[in-house]
């Protein structure tokens, strides 16, 4: 379903954008930690409401979501963890704007499996900016060792 006809008035969109961004927000805040590696690594579902914003309500409701789920990444800390989530959330955005109106001329099957592909371009370029973010970090060891069982 095309949200379009129900987004049409500025307000709306924001408030839309605002709506999702707090989904991300909680899904940050509340993440679930995984015990088996190291300390703890946190796993959040944070680009699932972004990415259905950006293609379900549209650019401006997407851009706000971005915005919202970027800064409140600063506000958690981490200067090169929350920039790499500011290039993620560019890319993405781009992306999914992109394809956004191909998505909603395709018939229901071919929605399904455009979502697996969404969900492909989504894992993959979260695990290129975490790998450049280890790289950054110079940890590259430990994210080659970790790698496959974090990740799968």
């Amino acid at each position: 379903m095309n949200f379009s006809k129900f987004n049409n008035n500025r307000l709306t969109q924001i408030i839309s954008g605002i709506i999702f961004g707090c989904a991300s927000i909680l899904s940050m805040a509340f993440p679930v930690v995984s015990s088996n590696f190291g300390n703890g690594f946190l796993w959040d579902l944070r680009w699932i409401p972004f990415v259905i914003c950006v293609l379900y309500m549209g650019y401006v409701p997407g851009a706000v979501s971005a915005i919202l789920l970027v800064a409140f990444r600063f506000f958690l800390g981490g200067m090169t963890a929350s920039i790499n989530t500011l290039f993620d959330a560019i890319i993405l955005f781009i992306l999914f704007s992109i394809l956004r109106k191909k998505y909603h001329q395709f018939k229901m099957i071919n929605k399904y499996l455009m979502n697996i592909v969404f969900s492909v371009i989504t894992f993959s370029v979260i695990c290129i900016s975490l790998w450049i973010y280890f790289s950054y970090l110079h940890k590259l060891a430990s994210f080659y060792s970790l790698g496959f069982d974090l990740f799968f």
